[in-house]
């Protein structure tokens, strides 16, 4: 029994109208990404910007700031749960406040000193009665990241199952809060979420951010109750943050730069033809020939360690064959593909 008693979710029942009066419509935190009373999932591999997504959100909502383009209609409370040290943090914050000139030391944006485990009883009733020690109600609670914020294994249904039905009473519990889980992508499949599927199947929104080289793609993956968003994309900046370790030497911070959707395809695309070419070229500099199997193949070999499904690959690569043989780079006789040589017509 979780100790941190409310009695605001003693179950109950009510006639309809009386709900839809008191609903309010100002749900939205972030306008059509984060909204109260729901659960959102970030997912993403390591070291692909989801933390420094979920700050930049985060510090959004505190402050009252639209977030690239979308509406934050005003500052809501934030509670930040992390499973890292805090100096790591502390310099994406700053990173944060010079590239958008602005300063959060005032701002309702609360930072834990460590983690708890959501999917244990003991650790949810810490985390309720760390919150309630502000006398502040949380509007969105993060929790950054899940493998860090769980005892059980993250595999088992089970205890997946707990750290859902936990989050969801952390909501229901402060006013319908706004939850967000910052997730890892499995290892074979950079489009999933590592783990046991209940995360995802209990969630209301998933996002996703997706690597290719320098940019991020940051995709919309579900939204039960609302449209799904149009891609974003991103680049990580270093950011100087005008102060020195103890050696003398700068430390830096880092943020996110949007980038415009037709130069981020421009350069993904750019960069999956070079390696269409890359590919074929190792293969011919070893047996100076290839079959469209072989081609293929290394193609999706080395494609499938970024965050595409096969479909989209086998798309790509098939686009990629037929721009080189159109611009004559690559010529194919007899079944084999070479580097294009005129001595080869002959």
């Amino acid at each position: 029994m979780i100790e941190a008693s409310n009695n605001n979710h003693t179950i109950s029942f009510n006639q309809i109208g009386k709900i839809k009066a008191h609903v309010t419509q100002e749900h939205w935190l972030i306008k059509r990404w984060i909204a109260k009373n729901e659960l959102t999932v970030i997912i993403a591999p390591p070291a692909a910007g989801k933390s420094l997504l979920a700050l930049e959100m985060a510090l959004s909502m505190a402050t009252g700031t639209d977030w690239r383009g979308e509406k934050v209609n005003r500052p809501s409370n934030v509670f930040y749960v992390i499973g890292e040290g805090q100096r790591g943090f502390i310099d994406r914050v700053r990173a944060y406040e010079i590239e958008n000139t602005i300063c959060v030391d005032d701002c309702p944006f609360f930072l834990s000193n460590t983690s708890m485990p959501f999917d244990s009883v003991e650790g949810l009733t810490q985390v309720i009665n760390a919150i309630k020690q502000t006398d502040v109600i949380p509007d969105v609670i993060f929790v950054d990241t899940l493998a860090r914020s769980m005892s059980g294994d993250e595999n088992s249904t089970n205890a997946m199952g707990d750290f859902v039905k936990h989050c969801n009473y952390l909501s229901l519990y402060f006013n319908d809060a706004a939850v967000v889980v910052i997730h890892h992508t499995g290892k074979s499949d950079y489009t999933k979420s590592r783990g046991s599927s209940a995360l995802t199947g209990a969630a209301d929104k998933i996002y996703l951010i997706g690597v290719k080289e320098n940019i991020r793609t940051l995709s919309c993956l579900k939204s039960k109750n609302s449209k799904e968003n149009d891609k974003k994309f991103f680049e990580i900046k270093s950011v100087d943050l005008g102060i020195n370790d103890e050696d003398g030497d700068e430390i830096s911070g880092a943020v996110l730069i949007e980038i415009n959707s037709n130069d981020a395809i421009k350069k993904d695309s750019n960069t999956e033809r070079a390696l269409a070419l890359t590919c074929l070229t190792n293969l011919i500099d070893t047996s100076g020939k290839a079959t469209d199997a072989q081609w293929r193949e290394k193609f999706y070999e080395l494609s499938s360690k970024d965050q595409k499904s096969p479909d989209a690959i086998r798309t790509a690569y098939n686009r990629h064959k037929k721009h080189f043989l159109e611009q004559k780079i690559v010529i194919e006789l007899e079944n084999h593909f070479y580097l294009f040589n005129p001595k080869n017509q002959s």
